[in-house]
């Protein structure tokens, strides 16, 4: 009976689960530095030289205060997910060379709007603007085609900002049936709220103290995890520089290994707008008119990630992405 105990008990569930996350992976974030900080992070049982840097149940969370760019890095996740895999464009009959290759995931990514900020329009044409860099000699037609094939694999449910978590807790819970009914041959690929409420970093922080205190929205969102293995991004606005919890920016609990958590967040993003140096006192208001190094910072909307994973936290990973008008362009870290 002794050496029964000991056996490592797994449900079916659970079986399938773990065997879709090391055989067949979501994908890449497509930008280098995060790839690079989430495939030094990768869990220990992960074969080396494996090729996805997202791995099927990560949880994201993105967080930042206002106007720092959370939504745009959801647009470029939900890009990245519902881009086709693998899709090569062709001019005059010729196959372009392979760095002009989409390389999405090809799956169906599903956004919470909790605040009204998603646009329909902005997010079509990042994606034109997306495939431009990726095939700069073809038509405007042609990548117009591809882009709205892409958002055929986009869900959006527009919440609203006065829902509590309970609401979105029952919109999360029939969403297995929907994509059952609806989306029958496609595969969730992607799960986004934009942004999660503060009662929910609330409760996330009383489950983790008590795992028997789980709220019917961490409940959900774990038992999506387990049914569909998606990448969950949850953006977060922090409301101060150096919050205390459970308010602001989430902090796990003091001397405590977050195991028993009933949804864990693998990842942390933190962003911050890029610093735009004080004007000299000495400066005059011509000279500041003149003046294009700030001009530069700010027309490029440049931000700033830091990276923390919960496997590896000494480890910290950076990178920056630029908002401009009409696209988002990503770039090592400098």
């Amino acid at each position: 009976m002794d050496l029964l105990n000991e056996i490592q008990h797994e449900t079916a569930r659970e079986f399938v689960f773990d065997v879709r996350r090391q055989t067949a992976p979501l994908g890449s974030t497509d930008i280098d530095a995060l790839d690079a900080h989430l495939r030094r992070t990768l869990a220990s049982d992960v074969p080396l030289g494996f090729p996805a840097s997202v791995q099927r149940g990560d949880v994201f969370e993105i967080a930042g205060p206002p106007s720092s760019g959370k939504t745009h890095l959801l647009y470029w996740l939900v890009m990245q997910c519902i881009l086709p895999r693998d899709v090569v464009l062709s001019s005059a009959g010729a196959p372009l060379r392979s760095e002009n290759t989409s390389t999405g995931w090809g799956k169906v990514a599903v956004v919470c709007d909790c605040d009204g900020r998603w646009n329909a329009r902005r997010l079509h044409a990042l994606l034109v603007a997306r495939l431009r860099r990726l095939a700069p000699n073809h038509t405007n037609t042609t990548l117009d085609d591809i882009a709205r094939a892409a958002l055929k694999r986009l869900v959006v449910f527009h919440l609203g900002d006065t829902l509590s978590s309970a609401q979105l807790a029952a919109t999360l819970t029939t969403l297995p049936d929907y994509l059952r009914t609806q989306r029958p041959s496609e595969e969730l690929g992607l799960l986004a709220i934009d942004t999660i409420s503060a009662t929910y970093v609330q409760d996330r922080w009383r489950s983790e103290l008590d795992p028997h205190t789980s709220s019917s929205l961490t409940l959900a969102l774990h038992a999506l995890k387990r049914i569909h293995a998606p990448l969950t991004v949850l953006a977060n606005t922090t409301i101060a520089t150096n919050p205390s919890p459970p308010q602001g920016v989430y902090a796990p609990p003091p001397n405590r290994v977050l195991v028993d958590s009933p949804l864990l967040v693998t990842h942390q993003i933190s962003l911050a707008l890029g610093v735009i140096p004080k004007f000299p006192a000495e400066m005059t208001a011509a000279e500041a008119l003149r003046d294009t190094l700030r001009r530069e910072i700010v027309e490029r909307g440049i931000v700033i990630a830091k990276v923390r994973t919960l496997r590896e936290p000494d480890v910290e990973g950076q990178f920056k992405f630029e908002i401009h008008a009409d696209e988002i362009v990503v770039e090592l870290f400098a």
